[in-house]
């Protein structure tokens, strides 16, 4: 998603190194005058845009795609769905699954969500002038009793964590977090001027990556109690805040949960959009006209999203999956709840327009009852997730 930019919007920049660990370089703005004036202020913003939009050669390339059977992991991020590290001198990193937990199911519905986006990818990036999100490739996975363990000995993990007894784990493409300059704007942006270094100091916050909360505003004082920019949410006010083009990331969002629903045939339930940068070994999948942005939308973690089994289950049943993939997560998706009427409206019509797509693509793996006189899934969806924003009372939909 990129825009030319007029000569009112543009920003002095230099290139600098960032880390030579990641042997990254960018185009970095001048942060000198954010000092909170209004004018610096405007220059803060204008430069996380900047940033965010513009081409750039932002990672080196690596020759290395097998694992590395040697070097120190780093944790990079950790959650309900367990902690991922970076393996080095990859483009690769390993999600340690919780206890209890098997990524059995998250690996097939994320191999099926990576296969179904690239093979629809070129087509839906020209009927709808968008970027369609990245989906990173799963690799190995790693069950209790397999070899690949043996690359992976608790020595090579931080002091500080412990593996499981019995662990098993999803290896995957890294998502590579955003650049040092967009950390440093949105500290100086968004967090109190007393944490600051503090923020940018801490370890945790080079693991920068946007969760985009385009379904909500922020709440008063979203950042007070934040010190970190690991999963740094950016809500809808935020993101206009920064010139962010919001449109364009709704529809994206739109075209995406129409290949997911559609394609994919998953619920995406719990799944994160998020903005971080691709490796370059991923460049091939850019459209002609888009070369390495400084910042891509991805859709990751499938460990909670349910197939959508259309041929095993009745459609009210697949519907009720489908609302809860939109409803019971965090405020990603533009709605008819908390969003404003023209954006949902852009994301309801955009939706609509890629089902249809996608499903006359789909024609021969998906029910004859969807097509001719059947029933219109696409629309019963859109009027069930309307009925529900309705509703006085949450609505908490549970599957076993």
């Amino acid at each position: 998603m990129h825009e030319e930019h007029s000569d009112d919007r543009a920003i002095d920049h230099s290139g600098q190194e960032e880390t030579k660990e990641e042997g990254d370089r960018e185009q970095s703005c001048s942060l000198v005058s954010g000092d909170g004036t209004p004018s610096g202020l405007i220059s803060l913003r204008r430069c996380l845009h900047q940033a965010l939009t513009s081409q750039s050669s932002v990672l080196s390339a690596s020759t290395l795609s097998k694992i590395s059977p040697s070097g120190q992991l780093r944790r990079i991020g950790a959650g309900s769905c367990g902690t991922v590290f970076k393996i080095p001198e990859t483009h690769k990193c390993i999600k340690i699954a919780p206890v209890h937990q098997d990524p059995v199911n998250e690996r097939l519905l994320a191999v099926r969500a990576h296969k179904e986006f690239s093979y629809v990818r070129e087509l839906m990036e020209d009927l709808f002038k968008i970027m369609l999100p990245r989906v990173p490739m799963p690799h190995e996975l790693a069950s209790p009793a397999e070899a690949l363990w043996e690359s992976f000995p608790q020595t090579r993990f931080p002091e500080s964590y412990k593996l499981p007894r019995r662990p098993s784990a999803l290896v995957s493409t890294r998502i590579f977090p955003l650049s040092k300059t967009v950390r440093e704007a949105l500290v100086r942006l968004f967090f109190p001027p007393d944490i600051h270094a503090k923020t940018l100091a801490d370890e945790t916050s080079k693991n920068c990556l946007i969760r985009l909360y385009l379904g909500a505003n922020a709440p008063e004082n979203a950042t007070r109690h934040r010190d970190s920019l690991e999963n740094f949410p950016l809500y809808h006010d935020m993101a206009t805040e920064i010139l962010l083009l919001v449109d364009e990331y709704a529809k994206s969002m739109a075209v995406a949960l129409a290949v997911l629903h559609w394609a994919a045939r998953c619920s995406g339930e719990d799944s994160e959009w998020v903005l971080g940068r691709a490796p370059v070994e991923d460049e091939a999948a850019l459209p002609v006209n888009c070369k390495r942005p400084g910042a891509c939308l991805w859709l990751r973690d499938f460990d909670k999203a349910k197939s959508l089994d259309f041929d095993d289950h009745d459609d009210e049943f697949c519907l009720l999956r489908m609302l809860a993939g939109v409803t019971n997560n965090d405020p990603y998706l533009p709605n008819p709840k908390s969003s404003s009427r023209e954006l949902w409206e852009l994301f309801r019509q955009t939706y609509k327009d890629a089902s249809e797509r996608v499903m006359a693509n789909y024609k021969h793996t998906l029910p004859s009852r969807f097509f001719g006189q059947g029933v219109d899934m696409p629309e019963a969806f859109l009027q069930k997730w309307g009925k529900w924003a309705g509703d006085d009372e949450e609505l908490e939909i549970v599957f076993e």
